[in-house]
C-alpha cells in the first residue's frame, strides 16, 4: 500500500499528503491535542478511510493502544463535526515497517554508566 494515494476505492493519507476533504479534520486534531503530540502519535502513523471506517495503521501494539485510550474520542468527534457522520475506529499494525520505539520523556532514557577501573570507595557517603 502507498501511503497518499487511491488504493482500491479507498483514501489511504499520511499526513503530508492528506485529501482536501481530510485536511481540516486533522488540522483540528492537531489544534486541539497540540503539533508536538501530533507529530509524535499521528505523523508516524497511516490513515484509510472509507465507508465510516477509518483505519489507523501502526508501527505496534501500544502505539494504536495509545491514540485509542488518549486521542480516539478527539477523532471521533471531530469526523463527527466535519462530516456529520459517525465513524468507527480499527486499528492495524503496520509489521513490514521497521520497529519503531517512542521515548515520551527524559526520564525514559536510562543514562549510559561507563564502568570503571577504579575500585569503589570505602565509604561512599565521604
Amino acid at each position: 500500500m502507498i501511503k497518499g494515494t487511491q488504493y482500491k476505492g479507498r483514501n489511504v493519507v499520511d499526513n503530508f499528503q492528506l485529501p482536501a476533504d481530510l485536511a481540516p479534520i486533522f488540522q483540528e486534531i492537531e489544534q486541539i491535542i497540540g503539533k508536538e503530540t501530533y507529530d509524535l502519535w499521528f505523523k508516524p502513523a497511516g490513515f484509510s478511510f472509507q465507508d465510516n471506517n477509518l483505519n489507523i495503521i501502526t508501527p505496534n501494539d501500544i502505539w494504536g493502544k495509545t491514540i485509542q485510550n488518549r486521542y480516539e474520542h478527539i477523532v471521533t468527534d471531530c469526523f463527527l463535526k466535519h462530516t456529520g457522520r459517525t465513524i468507527t475506529v480499527s486499528y492495524k499494525v503496520d509489521t513490514t515497517s521497521p520497529k519503531q520505539t517512542a521515548v515520551l520523556s527524559a526520564q525514559d532514557v536510562e543514562p549510559m554508566v561507563e564502568p570503571s577501573n577504579q575500585p569503589a570507595p570505602a565509604n561512599p557517603f565521604v
